[in-house]
């Protein structure tokens, strides 16, 4: 064959190659999207709510305010996996998982795992209780703060102007059924608030120079918190399944979930984090009591007492 002819076969060879190549890219981004938005699909699918179910009912909630959603929480558990912790991940995540709005649209959110417990060995030995932060795709600073425990997932997620609404399991021992509803979904509810503090001038600074540091340095502290629980809370959250844990695991889940909604009022409004207390001299779960407890007429008294006794007080801030 001519060098020139070879040369072209060569050329066309390599050409090929390149085409062939580039189109398998193409067919394998297509699939692994396709595939990414099939496993989104089968997580979330709207559904009807029987009333009476665990003698719950949605009666009084306004249909405009909330909505009903069946959650594959397994394929939930399976699309966190790999999700780069906050710390460690300097704003970048490509894990990006739905959730239904009031109106039961579904929006992607942009996940990072975050921190809840004050050492490696809280988060060791509680391996199925997390929690996460993201940020809704399209900019809009629109929020949501979530936690996977054994007793399902809650969320809050928060949109800049409009009201936060909130996801959770129907029922106490969740049968996959999630509440999704706003403030307003109560109808004709009896509770008003009234704010009693009066509206005072506040006197102006001195002009004098201050070096105290701002407390707006866009810094985010982190403080430890201990936390301890009666053993009716603990028996209000047993879920009754010895399989996830017993009744003192799932207070525990309970309570960082609590922790975790705090978490983002307190970072969004004073740029202040929660760890709890949990470490090998000190596990959190010593102090969740079920059963019996130390507490009698003075809980603040007691509660002073039990955790002072129990946790060294270098490991926290405050105790609940």
């Amino acid at each position: 064959m001519p060098l020139f002819l070879w040369t072209r076969f060569l050329k066309f060879i390599v050409s090929l190659k390149m085409k062939i190549t580039l189109h398998l890219t193409r067919m394998m981004i297509f699939f692994f999207a396709t595939f990414s938005m099939l496993a989104q699909e089968e997580t979330w699918e709207i559904s009807q709510f029987r009333n009476g179910t665990d003698a719950v009912t949605l009666e009084h909630l306004d249909s405009k305010n909330h909505t009903v959603f069946q959650l594959n929480i397994q394929n939930l558990k399976q699309q966190l996996l790999n999700t780069p912790q906050r710390k460690e991940s300097n704003g970048q995540s490509n894990t990006i998982i739905q959730f239904p709005n009031v109106k039961g649209e579904l929006e992607e959110y942009r996940v990072v795992e975050t921190s809840i417990f004050s050492s490696d060995y809280g988060a060791n030995a509680f391996p199925n209780i997390k929690t996460y932060l993201g940020s809704r795709t399209d900019n809009s600073g629109t929020r949501v703060r979530f936690s996977v425990t054994p007793l399902g997932l809650k969320a809050m997620i928060s949109e800049p102007g409009k009201d936060i609404f909130y996801i959770q399991p129907v029922t106490k021992v969740s049968n996959g059924q999630y509440l999704i509803y706003n403030r307003n979904a109560k109808i004709n509810s009896s509770e008003t608030f009234e704010c009693l503090t009066e509206d005072l001038e506040v006197l102006s600074r001195s002009a004098a120079p201050s070096f105290e540091r701002d407390a707006n340095d866009q810094l985010l502290r982190t403080f430890r918190i201990a936390i301890s629980t009666t053993s009716e809370y603990t028996g209000f959250w047993n879920d009754g399944n010895a399989g996830n844990g017993g009744p003192q695991d799932d207070a525990l889940a309970q309570m960082v979930s609590t922790l975790n909604r705090m978490n983002e009022v307190f970072e969004v409004d004073m740029a202040i984090t929660f760890l709890l207390v949990n470490t090998v001299d000190d596990p959190a779960i010593d102090i969740v009591y079920s059963g019996t407890d130390p507490y009698g007429g003075n809980l603040n008294g007691d509660l002073d007492l039990q955790v002072l006794h129990q946790i060294d007080t270098c490991q926290f801030l405050s105790v609940f």
